[in-house]
């Protein structure tokens, strides 16, 4: 998935005019389907600045979209930067992630805010999968509330949270991340059951193929999946 962050620099009047009519600047330009649900996807989340605001597009046709943007823009008088992708970290304010951390040190603490169930030794297991995959938890975290939504975007968040799992080794996590990240059995069982689970399998299946040593590739191996091509390689393996 491509992830491109766009600085828009400016009045913020003229950013959320931007953000007000992009349906309507954006059909001037002949702009594709996937390129105008990127842009709106992004615009609906902006990371105010001191000199404007931050626009991140994860999608498939994030370059495109970021083209569009760029144009639509500089028809708006605001300055435009395209930023270095950053897809190591999880998109979440410093805030969040603080108490996020404070959270993963006291995780009987927090199930009792959030009123959940949690005995003394799932909090002990999450204690350490928050130490030891505390940035993947950060994308758990994002994806939670993305991953249940329809549509091309939500395909698009399901495969790139699967992949971060499977990468991690991780592909049935259970509740390990469930009282601090609120990823749990229900978020990971999404990844699969929105409809187009086959989609999100073959591209991770694709993944595996193009990088069969990697920790991902283990990962679908472990679970016993098979690629179409070894499928027909099973098939017409001779028999004994």
């Amino acid at each position: 998935m491509s992830s491109i962050t766009v600085q828009l620099e400016g009045p913020r009047a003229g950013v959320r005019r931007l953000m007000a009519n992009v349906d309507e600047a954006i059909t001037y330009l002949a702009a594709a389907p996937a390129e105008l649900l990127a842009l709106q996807q992004a615009l609906r989340t902006p990371v105010w600045t001191s000199s404007g605001a931050q626009v991140a597009i994860a999608h498939p046709a994030a370059s495109l979209a970021a083209e569009r943007l760029a144009i639509l823009a500089q028809v708006a008088d605001l300055r435009v930067a395209v930023l270095p992708a950053d897809t190591s970290h999880a998109p979440l304010s410093e805030t969040v992630r603080e108490q996020l951390r404070r959270d993963a040190g006291n995780v009987l603490g927090v199930a009792a805010r959030k009123r959940v169930t949690c005995t003394p030794g799932e909090a002990k297991e999450e204690a350490v999968a928050a130490r030891t995959h505390f940035e993947l938890g950060c994308w758990l975290n994002y994806y939670s509330a993305r991953i249940g939504r329809d549509g091309p975007e939500g395909l698009v968040d399901r495969i790139d949270c699967a992949r971060r799992l499977f990468e991690a080794g991780m592909p049935n996590p259970g509740n390990q991340f469930f009282t601090v990240f609120d990823f749990g059995e229900r978020q990971s069982d999404s990844l699969f059951e929105m409809g187009d689970g086959d989609q999100v399998k073959a591209a991770l299946l694709a993944m595996a193929e193009a990088a069969p040593d990697s920790q991902l590739a283990k990962s679908i191996h472990a679970m016993g999946w098979q690629s179409p091509a070894q499928q027909r390689a099973a098939a017409c393996a001779p028999t004994l």
